[in-house]
């Protein structure tokens, strides 16, 4: 842009994501032309790691409890303008496309996976695996899927908005109303809520993660042991969290207490070659820890 007009003219047109750096006195423009490749890998105890990596831009979205599927995510050229939602077995299998949106979580049946549509995100997609028609869920008064997960009970745990209000966390009966979990803007992408239920583990204010009360009065209490770690899942017992801390290259897992604080160190994770890697992202784990998949870019 001009600063003695005003006039605007097309220095460069290029494909991939260019960033200006710096622009010198006589008018030159340093820019630096960014390439990324995003992967997903898949590892588990005693061996069986695979790349799992599919189309120009895969990301993993879930992990089934059994650790032998893993719902994969297409927002590239290759996913197409609704974007793609496949599924993979950790056999290293070649992949199978289940339908379009945001993939979100596969059910607790490994037998369908929910997704969000790109337009008209007031429902979400219930995407059979295999043979049958597409169904729609939706909630009344939610106007706005983020993320959602079916639980074993039926019941839908998802981050939404309702009319005119900031998104947050919610559960909902089939067929009833949703019922707030957090406070707004407290969301969750991944089923952090305990195997019986009763507790949530979800952000706060003041904090980075709070256990929150399921269908009993209560206020919310900080998880003891956080510090920057990140919550994957809750281990099998319902009574302790597998928590992800990053490191320089990968990342380290832990088992916590979450009420003691109390850590047990389980494994760390990094990419064989790490290289140019911007950390892992999107890093699930069974519940019994013997099994785990991320994303790294």
């Amino acid at each position: 842009i001009s600063a003695e007009t005003g006039a605007e003219r097309l220095l460069l047109s290029a494909g991939g994501r260019l960033v200006i750096r710096d622009v010198a006195s006589d008018g030159r423009i340093l820019l630096e032309r960014v390439t990324q490749r995003p992967q997903v890998f898949f590892g588990r105890e005693g061996g069986g790691d695979c790349e799992l990596t599919w189309l120009d831009a895969t990301s993993a979205e879930d992990l089934a409890a059994d650790g032998r599927q893993v719902l994969l995510a297409e927002s590239g050229n290759g996913g197409g303008k609704d974007y793609s939602v496949y599924l993979r077995s950790t056999d290293c299998e070649p992949p199978v496309r289940i339908g379009s949106g945001r993939a979100f979580s596969l059910t607790p049946d490994g037998k369908a996976a929910l997704a969000g549509p790109l337009v008209g995100d007031d429902h979400v997609d219930l995407l059979p695996i295999g043979a049958g028609a597409t169904q729609r869920i939706a909630v009344p008064g939610i106007v706005s899927f983020l993320w959602a997960k079916l639980r074993p009970d039926g019941r839908l745990l998802f981050s939404g908005a309702v009319a005119e209000r900031p998104p947050r966390t919610w559960l909902a009966a089939p067929g009833h109303g949703p019922e707030p979990l957090t406070p707004e803007l407290m969301l969750v992408r991944r089923d952090l809520l305990a195997p019986d239920g009763r507790t949530l583990v979800a952000p706060c204010p003041q904090r980075r993660f709070c256990l929150y009360p399921v269908g009993t009065p209560g206020e919310p209490t900080p998880v003891a042991g956080m510090e920057q770690a990140i919550p994957l899942t809750w281990d099998v017992a319902g009574s302790g969290l597998l928590i992800g801390e990053r490191t320089a290259t990968g990342m380290d897992l832990f088992r916590l207490d979450p009420r003691t604080g109390r850590r047990a160190f389980v494994r760390r994770l990094a990419p064989a070659d790490p290289t140019g890697g911007t950390g892992l992202a999107r890093v699930y784990q069974t519940p019994d820890g013997n099994a785990w998949a991320y994303s790294v870019t």
